[in-house]
């Protein structure tokens, strides 16, 4: 969580340099006028690290119109300009990209996912993405929409918590299931192929699942406890111990697996 503690010259100098340089130098001038923006906004949010200025701005609970926050201060603040909203988008992707600040899903789930999911995953795990697109093509799927879902999800989990896709754990992926239950109204139904992807990749260590193999084991997730708060990154095999609620959010039942290894800590998202 480092990065959350970061003094603001070397936020920014990390986060404006490779890899998080924009593709031509309009673009780049267009991210480093909203990532100063975005971190005057913040310095003067109550808290002591950059996470807790953002969570205690407000811009959270704005859900999609989270620029109206800061833009108000600008213009409180007599910095108003009529690109204001396009510089603070462009700025958001270094922010959370360098992991600076990390929303919560319901932060996360209300924006549109496809150029700032991208940008993340260009900065945050280029070859960790790059090997979960490798696996979706070599486990025969095919699709860029499935694909997409699939790479938008461990996206999301990357964002909200800390390191990289090989830090991501079982307990991960069954709160973010939730999360979107809760927070959206689609796209919720059937869609475990990022979780599979992962184990397929061996995220999960030698003791995790093994890949599902038919529909029914597609959706099968080993609980194993809590996923990690926001920004903590945890081994899973040394996650505390605890237990997901016999009935998900959204009113999906979890039902215990057979026929997949131990029956403790393990559930299927019917």
């Amino acid at each position: 969580m480092w990065q959350t503690e970061e003094p603001r010259e070397k936020a920014l100098e990390r986060t404006l340099a490779l890899p998080f340089t924009a593709d031509t130098d309009t673009n780049q001038r267009t991210r480093r006028r909203g990532l100063i923006k975005l971190l005057d906004w913040l310095e003067d949010q109550p808290g002591r690290t950059w996470q807790e200025r953002w969570t205690a701005s407000g811009a959270e609970e704005a859900g999609r119109e989270w620029p109206r926050v800061p833009m108000q201060w600008l213009a409180e603040h007599q910095r108003a300009r009529k690109y204001d909203r396009a510089n603070l988008c462009c700025g958001m992707i270094p922010l959370l990209g360098g992991q600076v600040a990390r929303p919560a899903y319901r932060w996360l789930l209300r924006q549109r996912p496809s150029q700032l999911l991208a940008h993340i995953r260009s900065v945050t795990d280029p070859d960790g993405f790059a090997a979960l697109k490798d696996q979706f093509t070599a486990t025969g799927h095919a699709g860029a929409n499935d694909c997409n879902n699939a790479l938008n999800r461990v996206t999301w989990i990357v964002t909200c918590k800390d390191g990289t896709i090989r830090d991501v754990t079982i307990g991960d992926c069954v709160e973010l299931q939730h999360a979107i239950g809760e927070h959206q109204t689609n796209g919720y139904h059937g869609k475990h192929l990022f979780y599979q992807l992962l184990a397929g990749l061996g995220v999960f260590g030698p003791r995790g699942p093994r890949p599902a193999e038919d529909r029914d084991a597609a959706r099968t997730v080993s609980t194993g406890g809590p996923g990690r708060p926001a920004g903590h990154r945890l081994h899973p095999d040394t996650r505390p111990p605890g237990r997901l609620p016999h009935r998900a959010r959204g009113g999906r039942r979890l039902h215990h697996a057979r026929g997949h290894g131990p029956l403790v800590g393990r559930t299927v998202l019917a």
